[in-house]
């Protein structure tokens, strides 16, 4: 077992997680759980990770039924003729998929898998007759939304969502997973209906309350159903699990995740854990890296620990990829102690790190106050540098970590050291190894130095890119230049770089990266000089992207940002410029980012309504999201009912906040901040 040390465990303490790290793991996540690691296959429900605490949920949401069934016309297994008429509708009206849908659920009802997959065959069948065969599905990241996210279906694609359910239910009930899997992947559906099934074994237990162990049978289908299709598409799969981390969705990474190991150790298993396997589905060493990624950027330690000790009971070979995953993972929580234990492991479970791994562990002992560790190994690396053969490019990124690191210590003696050192013997500094000592040096205050590494630069034909004239330019500024952007032009014109408005918008993102004033002066006299060049005038990105910046994050004081948000919109008025939608959505998301943010918010909100913009789910979604966020009860009603009267079928995410709106609470709301 790795040791840990007690200065480390400050980020656990706040998630309850001490104990749980300190006790040994014995098996697969087994001390993590709330119930024994070899659940039975039959249970439907991820057991959640220790320390895991749900977000609280009304319980009017946990009773909520579709409105489909209520409006179910039949009492009982339809007649041949009740069916012939549900199917015309379906295949004449293909918003009028309800009718079928109620002699599916009839039939499931009376225990008739037989008459269920028939009917749905026939459905099936009529489709391909008069549509087209549905695309391929492609690995394509947006093919996936994550839930409580804007939905763009079809009115009707609950109903048909529901039928291709249906169907599962009876394959589930004739004990025919691959007919259950072929059912889902020639359904033209390019995600799992999580809500829609959520919501389908819900009634299903409510119309059987007698047939438990029927509803858990149909439970396990889905959820075996959802990983197979998943792990069919592996790269979009780990994509997609790499998004839930950014929005730190853990509950559901860990619900895929557990699907997936119940898939592996089942008495009966269908999944492989390796890809070397034959058997089909596999999971790729790739997707594995992405759950420990991602349970890492979680700040689950204690996850990521546990899958580790998972794919070495169930003998995956752990290659150097995902032995680097888990030192970047080390790296994120700054657990160098934790990350020279399992370096010396690596060594003897000969492994054999690469470039990508030195740069991790060096990363994590110089960002971790390990100075002499780092650069041990440092050392070590440049012994093997040659004699691997590895590329200039991945040796100049350990190169260029090392030097970041030294340089957050303030090493800069040594950091010099190592720079000339590259310039004599290599991997030769690029932009990149430069710009890490223009931003010390800019964040010093130190325009000599800046100077010097810049005149340096011209003197090795290194040219520099969006970064380093950013800091250029505000060293110029910083020092008085009346001309500063001028001379930044100038520089760039020099080296063969035409600034358009795409190069003038990228500088000025990076200027409002530093969210300080002295950067928004510098963004206006880069306005005012896109505007003397005619292929550089600001367009709606620039300005799109200057407002973002503006309300994101509530850096700037009340009274600054109307001062500086007045500014940019006179601009806007002046040149004519107008943000189109995805532009507003931008900086919608970006208002209800800021404390107090929804007054900004719902000013747009009505700029959009005089521009007569036609809304879409995802405004009408972000406006209600936002502004239930910000507590403000009375504007949330103005949006829904304004929603209503635009006649707009909302989505089922929508229609949720829809209703969290109609049922809430609005005496305890906050005041509306004019």
């Amino acid at each position: 077992m790795l040791p840990l040390v007690s200065k480390h465990w400050r980020p656990f303490v706040i998630n309850g997680l001490v104990n749980s790290l300190r006790r040994p793991l014995t098996k697969p996540l087994a001390p993590l759980l709330t119930v024994p690691s070899r659940l039975n296959s039959t249970s439907t429900t991820a057991t959640k990770p220790l320390g895991w605490t749900a977000k609280p949920k009304p319980a009017k949401w946990q009773e909520k039924q579709s409105s489909w069934q209520s409006k179910s016309k039949l009492t009982g297994p339809p007649t041949e003729v009740q069916e012939e008429n549900a199917l015309r509708k379906a295949l004449q009206h293909r918003s009028n998929l309800w009718p079928l849908l109620d002699c599916l659920w009839e039939h499931l009802k009376a225990n008739d898998s037989q008459s269920v997959l028939r009917l749905y065959a026939q459905y099936v069948e009529g489709k391909k007759e008069t549509t087209p065969s549905p695309k391929p599905q492609s690995e394509s990241p947006l093919a996936f939304s994550m839930e409580d996210q804007p939905d763009r279906t079809a009115a009707n694609a609950e109903a048909h969502h529901n039928l291709v359910l249906a169907a599962i239910a009876a394959h589930a009930m004739e004990g025919s997973f691959e007919a259950a899997l072929g059912t889902f992947r020639s359904s033209g559906l390019n995600r799992w209906p999580e809500h829609e099934a959520h919501h389908f074994l819900q009634q299903f237990g409510l119309a059987m309350p007698s047939d438990q162990a029927l509803r858990n049978q149909i439970g396990v289908y889905f959820r075996d159903v959802r990983i197979a299709h998943w792990l069919s598409i592996p790269t979009a799969f780990s994509r997609h699990v790499k998004a839930l981390a950014k929005a730190r969705s853990l509950e559901q990474i860990w619900s895929l995740y557990w699907s997936m190991y119940q898939g592996i150790t089942r008495p009966s298993p269908f999944i492989s854990p390796s890809d070397t396997a034959s058997t089909s589905p596999h999971v790729p060493q790739y997707v594995w890296g992405s759950f420990l990624a991602s349970f890492f950027r979680c700040d689950r330690y204690d996850l990521a620990k546990g899958l580790w000790e998972t794919l070495e009971d169930l003998g995956v070979h752990r290659d150097v990829g995902l032995w680097t995953t888990y030192l970047d993972g080390l790296d994120h929580l700054r657990l160098s102690d934790v990350a020279l234990s399992f370096w010396e492991e690596m060594k003897l479970e000969r492994v054999q790190p690469d470039c990508l791994s030195y740069r991790a562990i060096i990363s994590v002992c110089l960002r971790d106050d390990q100075i002499a560790a780092g650069m041990d190994i440092f050392q070590q690396f440049k012994a093997l540098r040659n004699k691997e053969g590895w590329s200039e490019e991945m040796c100049r990124s350990v190169y260029n970590t090392v030097l970041d690191g030294l340089l957050m210590n303030r090493v800069v003696d040594q950091a010099k050291r190592i720079l000339e050192e590259m310039r004599i013997n290599g991997p030769a500094p690029d932009a990149v190894t430069y710009n890490i000592f223009l931003g010390y040096f800019h964040r010093r205050g130190d325009f000599a130095e800046i100077g010097k590494m810049l005149s340096q630069m011209d003197k090795e034909r290194v040219v520099g890119d969006v970064y380093t004239f950013s800091i250029l330019l505000t060293a110029l500024l910083r020092a008085g230049r009346p001309d500063a952007v001028d001379v930044v032009v100038q520089h760039m014109n020099d080296r063969g770089i035409k600034a358009n408005v795409a190069i003038y918008t990228t500088l000025i993102e990076e200027h409002l990266k530093m969210r300080t004033e002295s950067s928004l002066i510098a963004v206006m006299k880069l306005l005012d000089k896109m505007k003397t060049v005619p292929s550089a005038r600001p367009n709606d990105v620039t300005y799109t992207s200057i407002l973002t910046n503006l309300y994101r994050g509530g850096w700037l004081p009340k009274d600054k940002l109307i001062y500086y948000e007045q500014e940019v919109l006179q601009r806007m008025k002046a040149e004519r410029v107008h943000l189109n939608l995805p532009g507003y959505h931008a900086v919608l998301r970006a208002c209800f980012e800021r404390p107090g943010g929804a007054s900004h918010a719902m000013s747009y909100y009505r700029e959009i309504k005089r521009r007569n913009i036609p809304l879409v789910q995802t405004t009408w979604y972000i406006l209600v999201a936002g502004l239930l966020e910000h507590r403000q009860w009375q504007w949330a009603r103005e949006i829904v009912e304004e929603m209503k009267k635009s006649k707009i079928t909302p989505s089922a995410s929508l229609a949720r906040l829809v209703m969290k709106v109609e049922q809430g609470n609005g005496s305890d709301a906050q005041l509306i901040d004019h």
